[in-house]
């Protein structure tokens, strides 16, 4: 009779594969899951945050979070060219029986889970060649992921051959993670976010085009991300370059050179930030144009403009910008018009590549011949000066649609309208406006306010004091428009009833001229302690600095005291 055989007498390589089959998997991703903020990476860059994705990386289900030592920090690598605050934080290294590995290297561990972990390179792993990534979980590692390692470099190129007086658009290549080239930006064609562009010829840096800079000029413009792009960039098939021509003019034929620097917040928005990427200095050639080249160009796009908006923002609006020609100023007005809200207001923008005056007059010919746009309409109600210059021509253009009865525009573009007609002081605008605001039309109340006629303060007072009205915002601009004949209107308001904004704000105004009024308001709103009373302190900190550290009662006495007696 045979005996029985014990599984200790089995192959020792049998047992062992009898044990796996009992085993759990062990951790497996690919390189195609490794990235940052959604986007693959292709280099393991010291320091940096990064997710991997994949199956039987941790725990199942909700997973286990990661906390930084409140104590220590790490030294950021010197090489490191954006510097935040989270990159110098420490975290643990083991989490939930997870490990994971740069090399010889364990990485600090925000997350981990079945499907996901965060983690945070070693700010001393490798600088150069390549390493293995490795997920360990409860002992078992999975297959090594050998990446690129160190720190890429960002490159630059021409995107298509240059010519003179042609549009130049340059390649941005980003071989780590410092993010996509997302144009166009919320700060008009001529905006590029977080980047900043250099140009130099022989050596010396180019200055810009000051025609470029609508923000310097107008104003801010755009509310969007400020480093992203804008509401058409990922609809983009042009994403990864900029126009260098709206930036800097390439008339002359020759070898430039380039460079791009990525910042962690835009010109425009005080300091610059942290740099995040930088390319070197890379030589372009811009070849001579043949004669007609940019005219040909031009009428082709006349002929074939792209119908889709974001062909029209990211390539074709772009590219008509400037140089400030005939031609391309009645391609450009043609997209004021546009049905798109964005190529309107990015047209817009472009036309500040023109002189105030030139494209002021023309836009009021176009606003007589081929109807109200919100584009112009509101580019020439920054352009008082010029109104007022030229009032026949301007209330010609723009008064029939303020008539009563034409709704046709939006609100915004109404009022406007208003100011348009108010900055040429003409009586008929006037008293068109005065009976559109007397029917009900609360948009025609600033702009009645800007005509600056002492005959309105009675009414505009009257507005002012209702408190459900619309004046809650009036005494600066009371002010702004009368000066001192405002005065005693705005302390009649006060004394009385106005609503609660409506009297903050003319106890602001009237402490800014220094008018006792407005002080006397302010301290008995703090000595009762009723709704004004942080509304009058932070407006008295505001006017006076040094009261930032005082007490409520010493900011009510400094009040008082330039408020004279009680009354």
């Amino acid at each position: 009779m045979d005996s029985f055989r014990p599984a200790a007498l089995l192959p020792f390589g049998l047992l062992l594969t009898m044990y796996a089959w009992g085993a759990d998997p062990p951790p497996e991703f690919t390189a195609a899951r490794v990235s940052r903020g959604g986007i693959t990476v292709k280099i393991l860059v010291p320091g940096v945050r990064m997710s991997i994705q994949g199956r039987n990386l941790g725990p199942p289900g909700t997973g286990c979070y990661g906390s930084a030592d409140p104590q220590r920090r790490e030294t950021l690598n010197p090489r490191r060219l954006d510097k935040r605050f989270v990159d110098i934080l420490i975290f643990p290294t083991e989490l939930c029986g997870v490990q994971v590995f740069i090399g010889d290297k364990a990485a600090g561990l925000m997350y981990v889970s079945g499907g996901q972990i965060d983690f945070k390179i070693p700010q001393d792993s490798p600088e150069s060649g390549s390493a293995d990534l490795r997920v360990v979980y409860l002992g078992q590692s999975s297959a090594p992921v050998t990446m690129e390692a160190g720190f890429g470099k960002t490159t630059i190129s021409l995107a298509q051959p240059a010519y003179t007086d042609m549009p130049v658009w340059m390649k941005v290549e980003f071989s780590d993670d410092s993010g996509m080239i997302e144009y166009p930006y919320d700060q008009g064609p001529a905006g590029f976010g977080c980047n900043e562009v250099e140009v130099r010829k022989d050596g010396k840096l180019l200055p810009q085009n000051p025609d470029s800079d609508w923000l310097q000029r107008y104003g801010s413009s755009g509310s969007g991300p400020i480093c992203g792009g804008g509401n058409y960039a990922r609809a983009s098939n042009h994403m990864g370059r900029l126009p260098l021509h709206l930036l800097y003019r390439f008339d002359v034929p020759g070898t430039y050179e380039v460079r791009l620097t990525v910042w962690s917040r835009p010109a425009g928005f005080g300091q610059r930030g942290e740099m995040w990427a930088r390319s070197e200095w890379t030589p372009i050639d811009v070849l001579p144009s043949k004669p007609h080249r940019r005219a040909e160009w031009l009428e082709n796009l006349r002929m074939r403009a792209p119908v889709d908006a974001a062909e029209f923002l990211s390539d074709a609006l772009p590219g008509v910008l400037g140089i400030p020609d005939d031609v391309s100023f009645e391609i450009l007005t043609g997209y004021l018009y546009h049905p798109n809200v964005f190529v309107r207001r990015q047209a817009m923008y472009g036309l500040s590549y023109w002189p105030d005056d030139f494209a002021s007059k023309r836009l009021l010919v176009l606003l007589h011949t081929k109807g109200p746009s919100d584009a112009p309409i509101e580019f020439l109600a920054r352009q008082p000066k010029f109104c007022a210059a030229h009032p026949a021509e301007t209330v010609e253009a723009t008064l029939p649609f303020l008539e009563r009865g034409s709704r046709a525009l939006d609100p915004q573009s109404r009022r406007y309208l208003g100011f348009i007609v108010a900055a040429t002081k003409d009586g008929r605008a006037h008293t068109l406006v005065r009976t559109l605001l007397d029917d009900g039309d609360d948009d025609m109340l600033y702009p009645l306010v800007s005509f600056g006629d002492p005959a309105d303060l009675p009414g505009l007072s009257a507005i002012l004091a209702n408190p459900t009205g619309p004046g809650a915002y009036l005494p600066e601009q009371l002010y702004r428009s009368f000066g001192d004949a405002a005065v005693p209107y705005l302390e009649r308001t006060l004394s009385g009833s106005p609503g609660m904004t409506a009297a903050q704000n003319i106890a602001r105004q009237l402490m800014a001229i220094g008018d006792p009024a407005g002080f006397q308001f302010a301290a008995r709103s703090i000595e009762r302690k009723d709704a004004s009373r942080a509304a009058m302190i932070r407006a008295l900190m505001g006017q006076f600095p040094e009261l930032k550290p005082a007490s409520d009662d010493a900011i009510a006495a400094f009040a008082r005291k330039r408020a004279g007696p009680a009354q």
